[in-house]
């Protein structure tokens, strides 16, 4: 008779391999995620005109949505020498 405070070896493995595979798909996202942040950064100090000090100064602590709404402020006020940005 199995005692039931025991875990099944079988299910401990299959539960452990399943939560490798979360810890890999999270990390991949994370990865992904600071990736699109790195390029909105990049985008924001080109349309901001600014150097990457300045920008670092400016924009310290934003995240993507705070950059997607400074790029769209900078889109719909000012005219660039990239032309309109709108």
């Amino acid at each position: 008779m199995r005692n039931s405070n025991i875990p099944d070896p079988a299910a401990f493995h299959q539960l452990r391999d399943e939560e490798e595979r979360f810890e890999s798909a999270l990390g991949r996202f994370v990865m992904t995620y600071a990736d699109a942040e790195a390029e909105l950064y990049q985008v924001l100090l080109r349309y901001a005109e600014v150097s990457d000090p300045v920008g670092r100064a400016i924009f310290s602590g934003m995240r993507a949505s705070g950059m997607i709404d400074t790029l769209t402020s900078i889109a719909s006020n000012v005219k660039s020498r990239y032309g309109t940005l709108q």
